[in-house]
């Protein structure tokens, strides 16, 4: 079971790769990042990838090894005094 991502994740997703310079190829990815945590980057997709889409638009990128890792995790929108924080939970 792969990685799920919420309705409401999705559409910051979506907003944060339409607010972001990029070539027409990049797209958001979900990576590894220090001391366990994750980023995300603007990367090309991967033949192997699990693809997260958003009104049938591509958003999110997750590398096949790193999905199946967080299966059963659950990424979501956390509100803070800051904004919305994308958060992993189980």
């Amino acid at each position: 079971m792969p990685l799920e991502v919420s309705e409401r994740a999705c559409a910051v997703l979506k907003e944060i790769l339409n607010s972001a310079e990029h070539a027409p190829d990049e797209i958001l990815r979900l990576a590894p990042a220090p001391q366990g945590e994750f980023g995300l980057i603007l990367d090309t997709r991967r033949e192997d990838d699990q693809v997260v889409t958003h009104d049938d638009v591509p958003v999110l990128v997750i590398d096949a090894g790193l999905s199946d890792k967080l299966s059963g995790i659950r990424l979501q929108i956390s509100d803070s005094d800051s904004g919305p924080t994308l958060k992993l939970t189980d």
